[in-house]
């Protein structure tokens, strides 16, 4: 059995996904309920790579009722749940579908606050668990409480026991976390667009946006664009690998489906080329799956449909 992969999810949130046909804001309407779910990045991560065999430990922090109800759903998945418990309540997350207009509205709660005592024991808890981990994969918004630069602290405190980290997160927690010099990002194009102040309109803006985030920090930068699939940049190449058209429910957890596939092939060994298009397809298997015609479609049937194409950039390097 390989070492786990450690997910670590600061902001968790139980997922609430409801159907409104015809979703009309300011006015009653009639919902029937979906699903709840565990969720959070680092959560949805931990699922994925539970659905892909790899052995996984969540961790983070979470509180109140909802984050008794978050441990045992994971636990009756069989992933192990280790987690700091602190006061206050995990937040309800709401989705709401409208399969009518095509359209997928979120509420997100802030969630609780975070104490001082509370970051120390979580990184009490990784100094246990990071001593007989593969990698560390750090996902999502920050709480209350939580400084900008805590991520940058956990992979520092990776990188001392010889654990290196994939990020996942925006703004000051991305820019920071840069600097720790993570060993991959994963920014979508909003995140990307952000960090570095700049418009990305097509794959070939996605691969110099890559080159300028590697230059931040990253080893390796992989920027999902949505439809048009995503844009993977390290030293040596810069790809582009676009997923087939299809008609696609809720995008709630594909980026992190990506995020999973790609930590996979790092303790695999395997280099951006032979996983990129895995990663693209998982993302958009896990949204198209959830309704519409090509909800029966297979994993490996969408992978073959994934094209991969080079792009030419000044450097890669």
């Amino acid at each position: 059995m390989p070492a786990p992969i450690i997910t670590v999810t600061l902001n968790p949130a139980l997922d609430k996904t409801v159907v409104i046909e015809n979703f009309e804001p300011a006015k009653t309407n009639r919902s029937r309920v979906v699903s709840y779910e565990p969720g959070g990045k680092g959560i949805n991560v931990a699922k994925f790579l539970h659905e892909l065999n790899y052995p996984v430990i969540a961790t983070g922090f979470l509180a109140g009722h909802n984050g008794i109800l978050i441990k045992k759903a994971l636990q009756e998945r069989g992933i192990l749940a280790d987690f700091i418990a602190v006061e206050g309540e995990t937040r309800i997350n709401l989705k709401v579908i409208d399969p009518v207009k095509n359209t997928e509205t979120e509420i997100n709660e802030n969630g609780f606050i975070v104490k001082k005592e509370d970051l120390t024991a979580l990184e009490q808890k990784l100094d246990a668990l990071l001593a007989r981990s593969r990698l560390l994969v750090l996902s999502g918004s920050m709480p209350a409480g939580v400084p900008g630069d805590f991520y940058a602290t956990l992979i520092h405190q990776g990188q001392r026991h010889g654990v290196a980290a994939v990020l996942d997160a925006e703004g000051e927690a991305l820019e920071h976390g840069l600097a720790a010099r993570p060993l991959l990002v994963k920014p979508n194009k909003y995140e990307a667009e952000t960090l570095l102040g700049e418009q990305i309109f097509t794959p070939e803006d996605a691969a110099r946006a890559g080159i300028k985030i590697r230059q931040a920090g990253a080893e390796m930068v992989v920027i999902s664009l949505g439809a048009l699939g995503a844009v993977a940049v390290d030293g040596h190449q810069a790809l582009w690998a676009q997923p087939p058209r299809l008609a696609v429910g809720s995008t709630v957890g594909a980026g992190d489906a990506m995020v999973a596939v790609l930590a996979r092939a790092i303790c695999e060994g395997n280099g951006l080329a032979e996983v990129l298009p895995l990663a693209v397809a998982a993302g958009t298997w896990l949204a198209a799956r959830r309704t519409g015609p090509q909800k029966s479609i297979s994993l490996e049937t969408m992978v073959r449909q994934v094209q991969v194409m080079p792009i030419k950039t000044r450097s890669a390097r």
